[in-house]
C-alpha cells in the first residue's frame, strides 16, 4: 500500500493500525508501543485528533503502556481518549466507557486508588444509562473496579462486584482466553485479605497455571505476590 498510494494514505495508515492491534492481541506490547508512537502523529495530522482511527490507535497504545507498567503514560492516553470519545459520541459510548475504565485501571495500578475507582465508577454509571446488550462490558468494568477495591482493602465490595460475570463473554470481548482466570486471582486475593488461607489457595490454584504465560506485568506481579504469601 505504501508503494501504491503512499505512506500517509488512509488505507496505509489503517493497515499499520491493524498490525499494531494484532500485536496487542499477541501481547507483543513493546511492538505495539513502537508502532503506534510512529503512527499516531501521522494519524493526527492526516485524519485529526478525534478521528475514529486516531482514537482506536490511542486505545491500543494505552493498553500496551499499561501492560508494561508505564501507568502514568497509559492514564494520560486514557484521559485524552475518553474525553474525546465522550465529546464526539457521548459519555455512554463504547469508546468513552472503555477509555475511562482503562484510565481508572492505570490509576489504580499506579497507586491512585480512589481516583481510579472514581473513574471506573463513573464509567459504570454512564454505561448503565444504555445497558441493553452491553452486559458483558459491564462485567469487565465490575472486575476492574473490584481490583481497585482489593487494593483499598474493601474485600466485601470487591467480592460482590465479581459475582455472575460472564467470563467467556469478557474473554471474547478483550481477546484474551485467559482473562476469566483473573477473576479467580482476585477472589484469591480477597480470601487471603480476609484471612481464609485455604480458600485463597483453592482460588489461586485455579488461576496460577492459566495466567502463568501472561505478558501483562501487573498480572505477573500479582501472581508472584500471591504465591509468596501462600508459601509463608
Amino acid at each position: 500500500m505504501t508503494e501504491l498510494v503512499g505512506p500517509d494514505h488512509p488505507d496505509t495508515l489503517l493497515l499499520r493500525l491493524k498490525r499494531a492491534q494484532t500485536y496487542l492481541i499477541q501481547q507483543r506490547f513493546d511492538d505495539v508501543i513502537t508502532d503506534l508512537d510512529r503512527l499516531m502523529p501521522l494519524l493526527e495530522e492526516r485524519l485529526g485528533d478525534d478521528h475514529r482511527l486516531t482514537l482506536l490507535a490511542l486505545a491500543a497504545r494505552q493498553q500496551a503502556l499499561g501492560a508494561v507498567g508505564r501507568y502514568d503514560q497509559a492514564a494520560a492516553d486514557g484521559e485524552r481518549l475518553w474525553r474525546a470519545a465522550a465529546a464526539k459520541d457521548g459519555a455512554s459510548s463504547f469508546a468513552a466507557v472503555a477509555g475511562r475504565t482503562d484510565t481508572g485501571v492505570s490509576q489504580c495500578r499506579a497507586g491512585q486508588l480512589q481516583t481510579g475507582a472514581d473513574n471506573i465508577s463513573a464509567a459504570l454509571e454512564a454505561l448503565r444509562t444504555e445497558l441493553a446488550g452491553r452486559e458483558v462490558l459491564e462485567g469487565a468494568l465490575r472486575a476492574a473496579l473490584a481490583d481497585c477495591y482489593i487494593g483499598m482493602g474493601r474485600y466485601g465490595a470487591a467480592r460482590d462486584l465479581l459475582q455472575d460475570i460472564d467470563r467467556v463473554g469478557v474473554n471474547q470481548l478483550v481477546g484474551d482466553p485467559s482473562w476469566g482466570f483473573q477473576v479467580d486471582l482476585a477472589l484469591a486475593e480477597i480470601a487471603l485479605g480476609e484471612g481464609d488461607v485455604e480458600l485463597a489457595g483453592r482460588h489461586f490454584t485455579q488461576a496460577r497455571e492459566p495466567l502463568s504465560s501472561a505478558q501483562d506485568i501487573f498480572v505477573r506481579q500479582r501472581l508472584e505476590r500471591m504465591a509468596a504469601a501462600l508459601e509463608e
